[in-house]
């Protein structure tokens, strides 16, 4: 189990604080992926068979490329094309074309921290299908692939796929107009959605404030305003453009009744 950012124990999922993703990228770089190497590169006699991209465009002829996710026992090996992957992540294009990374010369690159169901999705978005998303991106089952989605996503530099989570995560919003009866399950869901546009915006990236203005109309009606506030403010480290534009949109519903 994981702790979020409040420290409350929260579901089975890979969650990195947002400084973290910067320091593991730097420190990556810095000594060709040592930190995450453990035991050194897993015997390829250790590994299951390669495992296939579903998508109508990927072949692994001519794979130029290894690529292992996950942590022992359960790494997996993707064969995948440099040129793919390079043209849309910043980080394997630095990794890949500079010959002092040893990933480069060995054309082997470890991703510990992604898990498998994250690279599968990511990896057939690269070879040309629709990124694969939950219809509920905050259902038990929709939230931690978002959160994982965003924090592989941010991790790899890969700013396309950056900018289709958050269009779902305003498009939800935008949606949104139901709330569990239950205050719990009602504070819990208000806190995810929270969660997932901090995140979204330390990536660099924003939601449309008229789509937060009308969300917190919709919230106010429902008498549900001061509870996603009582999130905003647990968060200790909530992004500052994220506040500053939830404080514009909460003055803007002051002229309601």
């Amino acid at each position: 189990m994981l702790q979020n950012r409040r420290g409350s124990v929260s579901r089975e999922y890979t969650a990195w604080h947002p400084r973290s993703v910067v320091a593991l990228r730097l420190i990556y770089l810095a000594t060709g992926g040592a930190p995450f190497m453990g035991r050194g590169p897993p015997r390829h006699a250790d590994l299951k068979s390669a495992m296939s991209v579903d998508a109508p465009l990927y072949t692994p002829d001519y794979a130029d490329l290894t690529l292992l996710v996950g942590t022992d026992p359960s790494i997996k090996e993707f064969k995948i094309h440099r040129h793919i992957v390079t043209v849309n992540s910043k980080f394997f294009k630095v990794i890949c074309n500079n010959p002092n990374f040893k990933e480069g010369r060995e054309q082997i690159v470890k991703l510990p921290e992604v898990d498998v169901d994250t690279a599968h999705r990511l990896l057939r978005w690269f070879y040309q299908e629709p990124l694969d998303l939950p219809d509920d991106i905050i259902s038990d089952e929709g939230y931690p692939v978002m959160i994982n989605l965003v924090n592989a996503a941010d991790f790899l530099e890969i700013e396309r796929v950056i900018v289709i989570l958050r269009d779902a995560t305003a498009g939800y919003l935008k949606h949104c107009s139901k709330w569990s009866e239950d205050r719990e399950l009602a504070k819990e869901e208000e806190q995810r959605k929270v969660d997932l546009m901090c995140r979204i915006y330390e990536c660099g990236v924003k939601i449309d404030g008229a789509v937060i203005n009308r969300y917190l109309r919709r919230l106010k009606r429902r008498h549900k305003l001061g509870m996603f506030m009582d999130m905003v403010s647990a968060i200790e480290d909530c992004h500052h453009a994220l506040f500053e534009d939830i404080m514009v949109a909460l003055y803007a519903t002051v002229d309601m009744k």
